[in-house]
């Protein structure tokens, strides 16, 4: 009877290691490790990347379409969605810089702030869609504001109805 339970023991043990599903490395590795000092964690966190360096993103398809992009930074759901090439950007929060394509040095703060800029560079936008309406402007500070599209060198700082003046030409890094 022992020599029958230890057989049927060992069956058993050999049936459900060759059943159970093959156990297989964790690709990519645990917590987003990724060659050429990249960072992502959240499903589809730069997932299309091929050689850019240096990059972190982190939630759902937070900078997916980044391939060659370089110091880019995306925290939030769809944040740099669209980016591919560009360097040194900034996203922090839902869909912030989601247009963005190959701008660089932008720095965008508050769901769907900078969501329309395309290929400006040297923008900031604080606050929740701040700077909405810039599409390829550059040199721009937008502070609870949605700016305007296009435009170039300009400060704007409170709703549209509050403003009292816009502040142009202000000098950055032309």
């Amino acid at each position: 009877m022992k020599t029958t339970l230890q057989l049927f023991c060992i069956v058993l043990a050999f049936l459900s290691v060759t059943i159970s599903p093959i156990a297989r490395a964790v690709d990519p590795p645990p917590d987003g490790g990724y060659p050429n000092a990249n960072t992502a964690e959240g499903e589809g966190a730069l997932f299309n990347l091929t050689t850019g360096t240096d990059n972190a993103a982190s939630d759902f398809s937070a900078l997916i379409n980044n391939t060659d992009g370089d110091f880019n930074t995306a925290s939030g759901p769809f944040a740099l969605v669209n980016k591919t090439t560009g360097e040194f950007n900034t996203a922090s929060g839902s869909a912030a810089l989601q247009d963005n394509t190959d701008g660089d040095f932008n720095a965008a703060s508050g769901h769907n702030a900078l969501s329309s800029n395309s290929t400006g560079s040297f923008n900031i936008a604080l606050g929740a869609e701040a700077g909405g309406n810039l599409t390829t402007g550059s040199n721009n500070v937008d502070i609870a504001n949605r700016g305007v599209a296009g435009e170039s060198n300009t400060i704007r700082i409170g709703a549209r109805q509050n403003q009292t003046n816009t502040i142009r030409g202000c000098g950055f890094l032309a």
